[in-house]
This record gives C-alpha cells, sequence and structure tokens, in this order.
C-alpha cells in the first residue's frame, strides 16, 4: 500500500541577525530591528489526497547549563556541579485544522516573530544556548504516525547598527565613554574607552587617557603601566550569587608596557584582541600555560584561552575589562603599591550585512527600507583634510569643555578621520555628557588575579 504522505520538509532561514541600535531611536529599544519576523514554508509531498488532523509550528529556544570545576580530573566522583535548564522562548502557530490536502506538492508559509531581547546562539564547554524550528504533521487516522521535522535557527547579534555594517556610512566612529577615578592623595585618572570592539577587527582595543598627579605629602613618579584585557565569566544556577562561579579567562599575548609614561598628558593605549600570528606559537604560549589556576581561595579560576563575545543570560555572563596595572613611586625611590583599574567594555560580533544581487529587482521591503532617514553617525565629510585643533592645555581641569574638544581630536587622530567630523556639543549636551561620566574605583590586585 502507498504512503499518503511521501515527504515532510521545513525551508526557514539559517540565521536571524539583529544589530545595534540606531542613533536616532533615542534609546527605545537596544536592538534593531526590536523584532525580526521570520518567514518559511512547510512542504508537503503526498500521493493522493490526504486528510490532516493537525498541522502546527512550534519555535522553541532552550538554555542548558551544565557545569564541573575545572580543576579536578574529568572522571573525578566528588567534584562541584552546577546543571540547569531554561526555556527561553515557546511559541506554537497551527497552520491547518481538520483539512484535507489534495495530492501532489503543497507549500504552506508561515512566519513567527523572534524578539530582540533574546540570548544570543552560544555554545562552549558548559553552556548551550540553541533555538529550534519544528514542524507537526498529524494525519487523521487511528494508527497513523505523526510527522515531525526539526531545523536549528542561528540568533546572533552585533552592537555594529546595520547601515554600518552593510557600508552605507564611512568613517563611522564607535560612541566613547569617559572613565575616571583617584587614589586619594596620589595620582588620579580618565580615560576616554570605545563602547565597544568587535573581536575579528584587526586593531584591538585602542584609547586614549591621562594619568594626573594630586597634591599630596610626596611626588609621585609611575614607572610603567601594563595593559591588557581579561574575560570575566560568571556561572550560576539562579539569580543567588552564593553558587555563582567565577572564571578569568587571559589572552596568550603578554601585556603591552608603557615605560616611564608622562604625568598630566594624553597617552594613547592599545592591546590585541586576537590570538597570537602562527598556530604553531599559540600552542606553544598555550601549552605553557594551560592548568587552571586557583587564586583568591576557591572564588577564582584562571585560565589561559581565546576570548568569545560578550554575553547576558540567565545562567551566564560574559564581561570583559581592559586591565590597567600603575606601577608608582616616590622621587626619593620609594616603591608605593600598584594602582589595579578595570575599564568594561563590550566585545561584539562583526557581521557584513550580505550585499543583494544587481540582477534581481528590489522588492518592496528593499524600497521601503531605503527610504527611511539614516541616523546621525559621526562620520568624515571631507577625507583630505589635515588634522587641526588647539594644543592640550595641562593647567586646565579634566572635564574642561576645551580638554573635551582635545579628546575629541585625540579620538579622531586615532580612528584616521579629520577633527572636523566632530561636530562641538552645545551646552545641554555637554551637560548631559557630564552625567554619563562612569566612575572607575581601584580595585584590589586579587580581585583580577595577578599572577
Amino acid at each position: 500500500m502507498t504512503k499518503k504522505i511521501i515527504a515532510v520538509d521545513l525551508i526557514v532561514p539559517d540565521t536571524v541577525t539583529f544589530y545595534g541600535p540606531r542613533t536616532s531611536s533615542q534609546g527605545t529599544h537596544s536592538t534593531h530591528p526590536k523584532r525580526q519576523k521570520v518567514r518559511g514554508k512547510l512542504r508537503l509531498i503526498t500521493s493522493r489526497p490526504t486528510k490532516l488532523s493537525l498541522v502546527e509550528i512550534k519555535f522553541k529556544g532552550q538554555a542548558h547549563l551544565s557545569w564541573r570545576d575545572p580543576l579536578k580530573s574529568q572522571h573525578a566522583f566528588l567534584v562541584s556541579r552546577i546543571n540547569a535548564s531554561m526555556t527561553l522562548r515557546k511559541t506554537k502557530s497551527i497552520l491547518l485544522e481538520d483539512a484535507i490536502l489534495p495530492a501532489g506538492v503543497t507549500d504552506l508559509g508561515f512566519e513567527v516573530a523572534v524578539p530582540g531581547y533574546l540570548c544570543p546562539t552560544f555554545e562552549s564547554e558548559y553552556l548551550r544556548i540553541s533555538y529550534r524550528l519544528t514542524a507537526r504533521v498529524l494525519p487523521t487516522g487511528k494508527f497513523e504516525k505523526e510527522w515531525l521535522v526539526h531545523r536549528e535557527m542561528q540568533l546572533l547579534k552585533t552592537l555594529m547598527p546595520k547601515d554600518v555594517s552593510a557600508g552605507h556610512v564611512r568613517g563611522y566612529v564607535v560612541p566613547h565613554q569617559k572613565m575616571m577615578g583617584e587614589r586619594a592623595l596620589t595620582v588620579g585618572w580618565e580615560f576616554n574607552v570605545p563602547g565597544w570592539v568587535c573581536l575579528e577587527g584587526q586593531q584591538g582595543v585602542e584609547f586614549v587617557g591621562m594619568i594626573k598627579t594630586l597634591v599630596g605629602p610626596e611626588s609621585v613618579e609611575i614607572s610603567r603601566i601594563e595593559v591588557d584585557v581579561v574575560q570575566e565569566e560568571i556561572y550560576r544556577q539562579d539569580s543567588s550569587d552564593l553558587v555563582s562561579k567565577r572564571h578569568l579567562v587571559r589572552c596568550a599575548h603578554p601585556p603591552s608596557v608603557y615605560l616611564h609614561p608622562p604625568l598630566d598628558s594624553l597617552i594613547s593605549f592599545s592591546f590585541p584582541l586576537q590570538p597570537l600570528g602562527s598556530p604553531g606559537q599559540q600552542n606553544r604560549a598555550l601549552a605553557e600555560a594551560s592548568q587552571p589556576v586557583s587564586t583568591c581561595g576557591h572564588a577564582t579560576t584562571v585560565t589561559w584561552g581565546d576570548f568569545t563575545y560578550s554575553l547576558d543570560s540567565p545562567f551566564l555572563e560574559i564581561r570583559h575589562y581592559v586591565r590597567l596595572v600603575l606601577y608608582l613611586a616616590t622621587t626619593d625611590g620609594r616603591v608605593l603599591p600598584p594602582v589595579c583599574i578595570g575599564l568594561p567594555i563590550d566585545v561584539t560580533r562583526e557581521i557584513r550585512h550580505q550585499q543583494l544581487d544587481t540582477d534581481a529587482l528590489p522588492s518592496y521591503q528593499a524600497i521601503t527600507r531605503d527610504g527611511e532617514r539614516l541616523p546621525l553617525y559621526s562620520c568624515a565629510i571631507r577625507e583630505d583634510e589635515a588634522l587641526c585643533g588647539a594644543p592640550f592645555n595641562r593647567s586646565l581641569p579634566l572635564s574642561d569643555p576645551l580638554n573635551d574638544r582635545v579628546w575629541e581630536r585625540v579620538i579622531a587622530s586615532i580612528a584616521g578621520l579629520p577633527e572636523q567630523s566632530f561636530v562641538p556639543p552645545n551646552q545641554s549636551n555637554r551637560r548631559r555628557k557630564r552625567t554619563e561620566d562612569t566612575l572607575i574605583e581601584e580595585r584590589c590586585i586579587h580581585d583580577f588575579c595577578l599572577v
């Protein structure tokens, strides 16, 4: 007897992409677009007219945590573990109910809404976040067997705006944030750090900063500054901090060292995020320090490896910090305790928007999308203009408006843009900018586990 249903196929996009918010959105939502509508079709091939009881599409996102103590052997029986699972999203839509399909090929279209607040697809040794579309076809009949078709879908997210990803905005500059702090009666610091960097970028992390001496009982000088990036991973079973586990991942690159940097003047810092150039050199560097190290009691585990993207999920939070260590000494040669600073920064994915086929006709959605007003990005107008601006005035305070203008000139020089691409802020913008400055306090040396 010939089967009524010959084949069932589910045709959907492999990936769903969310970009950074537009500047014109003014913080109304954190992704662009706010939600994606995934369109697909369910193809049914039947040999004769077939009566179906139900045809439905399910979308489900899950996070599964299986953490174990990396300091223990894999074959150890008594070892600390954390196992948890959570459903991130679950929707269901009915395509047909008590219907008869004709013989041949039948395509049923459907649409699934995917909100932008969902966590991106992620897979590591301890955590897996996945999304799946399932088609369920239930024929009518007591002894009929249901058909299930599964398709995995990747959800990708980046902080890069879509227009920048597509190459429509030339000379885009990542928004910077001013971070400042001080050690009482010793030194103060102020850094202008980009809000995010791309992990795939070759330039790594680049920012500018200034170390300023404070009025104290004795003069202080800096012998050297070490700069690198650390990745902090916090595993937790729930919102309670009592069961959280903290990992620190260090890059195989040695820290960038700045010997005898000048005080009260701007300094350009940089550190690469990519692994070492040759695979052999990278493997040797990781082999020398491949064993996890436990410091600060049993609260933190330090490992060496490659970085991944910043993540905020129910079971795992991945954050990145630019770590600066200032080695201080007095003018008479007495060594002071070093200053450890952690500047938070987001590491995001670099997604290049795929261009449409030039031979294909544009769709209505593409025409209406092109008609949207582009956001007011800070971009270059003329690339052949020379850098110009007033010299830096060391006698002014760090937050002086004239020094703010110099900050913008330095950022433009690092990005390779003319200074004219930055429009001087008005008084209202300047007041708002001062309120958004971030206070970066000194951190304990053991907090970042300097080994």
